[in-house]
């Protein structure tokens, strides 16, 4: 993909041109890096939580098998 300016006889006009601005594809990279970066925080915090809980649970005070 280049982003050299579209030459005519395309312009924004156009409904057959296909081309995308470089401006569009910067916003899209300033709005998916931070989503991205929240979710997998979030599921990083879920895990630890999930796994937190698992020790509690199986650290082996009482029980079945128990001493």
């Amino acid at each position: 993909m280049s982003f050299d300016p579209v030459m005519p006889p395309y312009n924004a006009s156009d409904p057959a041109a296909r081309f995308l601005s470089a401006s569009c594809l910067d916003f899209l990279f300033i709005e998916l890096v931070p989503l991205a970066y929240r979710v997998t925080n979030e599921l990083d915090v879920v895990a630890r939580e999930d796994e937190a809980a698992a020790s509690l649970l199986g650290d082996g005070s009482g029980g079945e098998g128990g001493l």
